[in-house]
């Protein structure tokens, strides 16, 4: 099975959507609007407000609600396994068949590719919050890992 550049794109914002409308939102959208600072956030240094500390909290717990529906099948073989929030990212991560022929493909255009497709209320969000997406792909049987690391200044 060869997955084309242009699907895992696709595939990367369609978890993203996902996992994020599956929850079907949470209050912490409308403090986001209120929120028109944008803070950067490193895992271990940076302060964040008690608004943020309470968005960060509810993040959690709609990625606990997500991974309780996982793992989920997302077509091609490929399977969301898990969501975390984790070192100022919200990982996502996806197994594949073994000797597939899955091609992880982690340059600027495809990350940008990435950005268009995705929910766009999700992004502000977590660029809101100083937070980056990671996406890892676990090939089944080998534990052989690829990723696409996108900052939350890339966003």
């Amino acid at each position: 099975m060869k997955v084309s550049k242009k699907y895992l794109s696709i595939f990367c914002s369609l978890m993203l959507a996902a996992a994020m409308t599956s929850c079907g939102g949470s209050d912490s959208t409308n403090e986001n609007n209120e929120n028109t600072e944008a803070t950067e956030q490193t895992s271990e240094t940076s302060e964040l407000t008690s608004k943020q500390k309470r968005q960060i909290k509810s993040l959690e717990v709609e990625l606990e609600k997500i991974n309780k529906q996982l793992p989920m099948n997302m077509g091609n073989g490929l399977k969301m396994q898990k969501m975390e929030l984790k070192d100022g990212y919200v990982i996502t991560t996806a197994s594949y068949p073994q000797n597939s022929d899955m091609q992880v493909d982690d340059s600027p255009e495809n990350k940008r590719a990435i950005l268009d497709a995705a929910n766009q209320a999700s992004l502000k969000r977590f660029k809101d919050l100083g937070l980056g997406l990671k996406y890892i792909y676990v090939e089944d049987g080998t534990g052989k890992t690829s990723e696409i690391v996108i900052t939350n200044e890339e966003m």
